[in-house]
């Protein structure tokens, strides 16, 4: 049996695909869709495990009010699964793109969602305004990876997901501009 892609199937069970490598972190078996390497780390990382090094770092460079218990929630869940530290936090939207070119097809997309005014969701727009310029990049990226998996969350033991519940709203809004765009 050929191995696939993991994210590919998912969505697809019967589709083939040719994995190019396993994630650094999780160990899936995953396409150049779904997995670029990691300059800098100088290995190979899948889509959620990139959205979550990529809300990692939005996360402890964000200015909002509320970001403490997000970083908290957030870093507990990896230290449950005994992943914390494997992945290099990313200090903007330039260092993620020159790290990650695996994902430029992603590129213009994230320009054009981080050039966008408003989500036309007061809780979204909240929290990316509150968060500053460099983590709501860094948000809009995580978010626009999350956009093409078919379900791309991390959950803790309880079943919990660590990513704020903001961006599941926002990769929703994502989800829609790209099938708006076909």
């Amino acid at each position: 049996m050929a191995a696939n892609c993991y994210w590919c199937t998912q969505a697809e069970p019967e589709r083939e695909s040719t994995p190019l490598g396993c994630c650094k972190r999780c160990q899936v078996f995953a396409c150049n869709e779904h997995a670029s390497y990691d300059n800098v780390i100088l290995e190979y990382v899948c889509s959620t495990c990139t959205a979550a090094a990529l809300t990692g770092s939005a996360l402890t460079i964000s200015i909002s009010h509320s970001r403490d218990e997000k970083l908290s929630r957030f870093n507990n869940t990896f230290a449950d699964f005994g992943r914390g530290g494997l992945l290099s936090k990313f200090k903007g939207l330039m260092e993620f793109q020159s790290r990650m070119p695996g994902y430029s097809a992603y590129f213009q997309l994230i320009d054009e969602s981080n050039e966008r005014p408003s989500w036309d969701d007061a809780e979204i727009d909240r929290e990316l305004h509150d968060a500053g310029e460099t983590a709501k990049g860094l948000y809009l990226a995580a978010a626009v990876l999350m956009a093409k998996l078919p379900f791309p969350t991390i959950t803790d033991p309880n079943g919990e997901s660590a990513f704020p519940e903001f961006l599941f709203g926002l990769r929703g809004k994502i989800v829609d501009q790209i099938q708006g765009e076909k």
